[in-house]
């Protein structure tokens, strides 16, 4: 809930599964957003947290992602698919 990212500058967008509210210029609420993919007719499949090794205890204290050899994964998926 930090914008700009501080480890990002070129950071377009914020997206969450729980909360509408964001300082970010666009922020994608997922729920608000699937329910707009149903209703152009797409089926969407599954929308959830990736979190695999995200240390919380640590936060934004730092970019989690940044070395790849720490293996963390943050991210929301969705999967969808037209009618």
């Amino acid at each position: 809930m930090i914008w700009p990212s501080r480890f990002n500058p070129d950071h377009k967008s914020a997206w969450s599964l729980w909360t509408k509210d964001s300082p970010a210029p666009v922020h994608v609420f997922v729920p608000e957003f699937c329910k707009h993919l149903r209703s152009l007719g797409t089926i969407v499949l599954r929308s959830a947290l990736i979190d695999v090794n995200y240390n919380y205890e640590i936060g934004a204290t730092k970019d989690q992602t940044w070395i790849e050899s720490d293996n963390v994964e943050a991210f929301i998926e969705i999967v969808a698919r037209k009618k």
